[in-house]
């Protein structure tokens, strides 16, 4: 008897029974994404299991003061139980094999506490569920902001996620930040599963803002505006064409620098030949005869050196030495 009344005032302070003859299966924590169904299982054995006379009653709320929000039973004449519930859940198994689950359509807000309650052949026991409704990484706003009293403009990033996720930011290059913009990067809690993180920005071109957590990743881009990226894509251009001038250039000066060389070269060769076919037809005329050509000579006998000496006096005229006896 004591025993009895020890066990009736647990039930009373916890709110939960639990007797030897009927025993709850549930699992303690169920983990489901944000806009997923969600199922939470309360399995029961007692045994009498097969032979039920009476009723099989299964209830769940989410304060037991509260009173629950779902209520299904069922007895040996029934074909199909009868439940009493509220929209967006349901019940799903077989109450006489002891399956029951809780299904919750579409699971957004329904986070937190449940509480399984069994009631069978004058038999109760409750048990208690955690549901945890976790959101995928996600990016809410990347967007330029001014802040501080220098009405520093940076680029800032929003991103949401359960488990909160970590934002990465990304040079254009794909790589992280450098050292010196990385350590200005700051980042803080902006709301529950909400993160904020910031960059000083002065139109240093794309950056990445990368937001990850265990259950995936997500990135968003910030491009600079269509005019900066226009002056850009102009600059490459005009640095592109000039370059591309440039090679030519040299190619032409290089083609006309040979194209002078080697007609200097045909030039020379040209005068040679003619000087030598000019210097021989001076020397053999026509039909191969010998040419008589006159010589001059200027004769100045001086007596007192008792020898003779020439003058030439003109050039291109042939001379010869002349003795006198």
């Amino acid at each position: 008897m004591r025993g009895f009344l020890v066990l009736l005032v647990s039930a009373v302070i916890t709110g939960s029974v639990s007797l030897s003859r009927l025993t709850l299966n549930v699992s303690k924590e169920v983990k489901v994404l944000r806009g997923q169904d969600a199922l939470l299982g309360c399995n029961f054995t007692h045994p009498m299991q097969g032979n039920v006379i009476g009723n099989i009653q299964v209830s769940w709320s989410r304060d037991p003061k509260a009173g629950p929000f779902l209520v299904c039973e069922v007895n040996s004449t029934a074909p199909e139980p009868y439940c009493l519930n509220v929209e967006g859940y349901s019940l799903v198994g077989d109450l006489r094999q002891g399956v029951s689950w809780l299904l919750i359509k579409k699971a957004l807000l329904q986070e937190g506490v449940y509480f399984c309650k069994v009631n069978m052949e004058n038999d109760q026991a409750q048990e208690q569920l955690t549901l945890r409704v976790q959101v995928m990484p996600s990016i809410l706003s990347l967007s330029l902001v001014n802040v501080g009293p220098g009405n520093q403009t940076r680029l800032q990033c929003v991103a949401e996620g359960d488990p909160l996720p970590d934002i990465t930011w990304l040079s254009e290059s794909g790589r992280p930040l450098a050292s010196a913009l990385a350590a200005n990067v700051r980042t803080s809690l902006a709301g529950p599963n909400r993160l904020s993180s910031s960059v000083p920005y002065e139109q240093q071109g794309e950056l990445t803002c990368r937001a990850k957590s265990d259950l995936g990743q997500v990135e968003l881009k910030h491009r600079p505006p269509i005019s900066l990226r226009e002056s850009r894509n102009q600059t490459a251009v005009v640095c592109a064409g000039v370059a591309a001038a440039l090679l030519m250039l040299v190619a032409v000066v290089v083609l006309v620098h040979r194209l002078m060389v080697k007609g200097r070269n045909q030039n020379a060769q040209i005068q040679q030949n003619v000087a030598e076919r000019s210097l021989q037809s001076s020397h053999r005329p026509p039909g191969g005869a010998t040419e008589l050509q006159t010589v001059y000579s200027t004769v100045t006998v001086s007596q007192a050196c008792g020898g003779v000496s020439i003058t030439r006096q003109q050039q291109g005229v042939l001379y010869s030495t002349v003795k006198l006896q």
